[in-house]
């Protein structure tokens, strides 16, 4: 059997722990997730307003995947501010709201970059089994606030197995393997929101 690899699917991921500001309505009304460092070493720094291709998913321990396809704009919150440093954010539509404020106060986000430059949106809560499946997934670790990311495009080493694909299907991937016989199947079918 050929196995498929992390790095057909995407090119870069991060993770961080949200804030209130990012998720929470009563706090702010900003729709933005912070563009922060590790996120732009995959991104690169936004030089205008780039609007991208955005899948947003909640992903729960106990209940069915949501998902919802929109767009997200990657720009420098500050660009006419020139003598303040740069602030790159992710502008979320109130269309992704069903699934952004599923999210509260220090619940994980996954920015998820693909190598046509579409983003996926992997939320989840803090500590939950499947922020821990996605962190060994991507080969990541978060401990408190700390941010990480990592650079798949050269991540041809490591195959898909059976878990790796099964978590793939939870966010939506089918990560179909040439001459695979074994179909992986989930009970539970992602919802489409909108």
């Amino acid at each position: 059997m050929k196995q498929g690899y992390l790095s057909d699917y995407f090119a870069g991921v991060g993770v961080k722990r949200l804030t209130g500001t990012e998720v929470d309505p009563k706090v702010s009304r900003g729709h933005e997730f912070q563009g922060v460092a590790s996120f732009q070493r995959f991104l690169g720094q936004p030089v205008g307003r780039e609007v991208l291709t955005a899948k947003y998913v909640w992903l729960s321990d106990d209940d069915t995947p949501l998902s919802f396809d929109s767009s997200a704009t990657w720009y420098d919150s500050r660009k006419k501010k020139s003598h303040r440093d740069p602030e790159p954010r992710f502008y979320y539509p109130a269309e992704s709201n069903p699934i952004v404020q599923k999210a509260s106060d220090g619940d994980t986000l996954f920015v998820c970059l693909s190598g046509e430059r579409q983003i996926t949106f992997l939320l989840c809560r803090g500590g939950s089994a499947i922020e821990q499946q996605l962190l060994w997934l991507f080969g990541l670790s978060l401990q408190g606030k700390e941010l990480v990311q990592r650079d798949l495009s050269d991540d041809a080493l490591q195959p898909l197995g059976f878990a790796a694909r099964y978590v793939l299907e939870l966010i939506g991937i089918d990560a179909f393997v040439e001459d695979d016989v074994t179909p992986i199947s989930h009970p539970a079918i992602t919802r489409v929101l909108g």
